[in-house]
């Protein structure tokens, strides 16, 4: 049996170009700042390449799934996560990627792997950035900290809905939704 182990991690991220593109055009509707259409712009994650130089934290792994044995149930779960931030800036948003290894020497193969992540050569899965509304402020040595939870969609199986609970240092940050398509 070939062995297909991906990991899924999360990290933190202050990536201003990106939160501008996302979220300017909302900026200039006035006075109101965000208002409701503001925040429904951040209801769908967006599929990017994230600099590697704007993340604030290392990645933290909060998910390992085995392919070969893994029942269909078992892809909607959630899990906590725990990231400490190593530079202070603005969180904008949460970065999701994964690392995988095929294992293929029971089949007279080789091993290898690849990663997704920021700072590892580009894939065409990119990173997944989960933008925050509003965004919060970081201190070097910040404990981020909450769950991630991911369901699969009724009308497409490979699009999920994903919501993350989070709190900076022991206070309360709230729940926020996005759609993976």
């Amino acid at each position: 049996t070939i062995q297909h182990k991906p990991v899924i991690f999360a990290s933190c991220d202050g990536g201003i170009a990106n939160y501008n593109v996302k979220t300017g055009v909302w900026n200039l509707i006035g006075p109101g700042g965000w208002g409701r259409a503001g925040y429904l712009t951040l209801a769908d994650a967006a599929v990017e390449l994230v600099p590697a130089a704007s993340l604030l934290s290392r990645s933290a792994a909060f998910r390992s799934v085995r392919i070969a044995q893994v029942q269909d149930a078992q892809l909607d779960f959630t899990a906590d996560f725990a990231l400490a931030a190593s530079t202070a800036g603005p969180l904008r948003c949460f970065v999701v990627h994964f690392d995988t290894l095929f294992d293929l020497q029971p089949a007279g193969g080789q091993t290898s792997s690849f990663s997704t992540a920021p700072d590892c050569p580009p894939t065409h899965w990119k990173q997944v950035a989960l933008y925050l509304e509003p965004p919060r402020e970081l201190q070097a040595g910040d404990r981020v900290s909450g769950s991630i939870s991911c369901a699969r969609r009724k009308d497409n199986k490979r699009a999920y809905d994903v919501s993350v609970t989070f709190a900076i240092d022991g206070s309360a940050c709230g729940t926020q939704l996005w759609r993976v398509c």
